[in-house]
């Protein structure tokens, strides 16, 4: 088996067990056959998107522009943005999923749909990476923790796009969508102006910056979620933590905000008394 196909097996275990514990942290039981619907329908839409949509509108576009042109450099930058986010929320023509979002459970949908999307990458990746014979010989350590460490950022933030995307569902999808796409650019930034190759621009530095990019849209796609669902009082918590009070004892005190493992729920000791409360990680803090 290639190295690569491991190493996106291994990927697709690491997001799966992070990001499907984190939906299920934040959902009421009632969605889960839903979300797990939503999920699994975006995961094989990537690829056909690749091998279908963006693969007929390139060539439409290479009749009219020549593809040796800037400008059809820049046209090709916006593929991804603007294809994948609607394509993410194609699903929802199913009304058992759309009748079913609301302000309460968006950001869970948002990263059912995301995280599936990003799942069907990972293997297309993987499939067009076996098709370069300079990848076989880079080190499978190097191979591994390369691949995992990206697609689990990446797949936060196709969460993350499509969360906001659904903020305004009904009364301005437009928005949010337009929203989606403007921040999948950004993201992608570097990486578009080091294939573009314009002169003045200089490729070792960019190359330099863009794991740090990716790794900055991570942290400021980690603070987008808590502040779609919880405003800016989870924000704000995430720094100073959550207060609750002790059934017990009546005292105020501040509880875990991280998830530690899968379970929706952790008893936490009272600092004040020492009695054991159960947290319930599916409150907005």
């Amino acid at each position: 088996m290639h190295k690569i196909f491991i190493a996106a097996s291994a990927a697709t275990i690491m997001v799966v067990f992070f990001y499907v514990s984190y939906i299920l942290r934040i959902s009421l039981r009632r969605d889960y056959s839903r979300l797990l619907t939503a999920f699994l329908l975006t995961i094989p839409l990537s690829p056909a998107t690749n091998y279908s949509v963006k693969a007929l509108l390139d060539e439409l576009i290479k009749l009219i522009i020549s593809n040796q042109s800037g400008i059809y450099q820049l046209i090709t930058m916006t593929y991804a943005p603007l294809i994948s986010e609607p394509i993410k929320l194609l699903p929802l023509l199913l009304p058992f999923l759309y009748l079913r979002i609301n302000r309460e459970n968006f950001v869970s949908f948002g990263m059912a749909l995301g995280v599936g999307f990003g799942v069907g990458e990972i293997w297309l990746n993987a499939f067009r990476s076996s098709q370069i014979p300079s990848e076989s010989y880079l080190p499978i350590g190097y191979v591994l923790l390369g691949y995992i460490s990206e697609w689990l950022m990446v797949c936060l933030l196709h969460g993350a796009f499509t969360s906001l995307a659904l903020w305004k569902l009904r009364r301005r999808l437009g928005w949010g969508l337009a929203a989606a796409m403007g921040l999948h650019l950004l993201a992608q930034l570097p990486r578009n102006l080091f294939n573009l190759n314009i002169g003045g621009i200089n490729r070792q530095i960019l190359r330099f910056y863009m794991p740090f990019h990716l790794i900055l849209f991570f942290v400021l796609m980690v603070l987008l979620l808590t502040y779609l669902r919880a405003g800016k009082r989870g924000l704000r918590q995430i720094f100073s933590g959550a207060k609750i009070e002790c059934p017990e004892c009546k005292t105020s005190y501040k509880r875990s905000y991280w998830m530690t493992h899968l379970s929706t729920r952790a008893t936490e000791e009272c600092p004040h008394c020492g009695a054991q409360n159960t947290i319930d990680f599916k409150k907005k803090p």
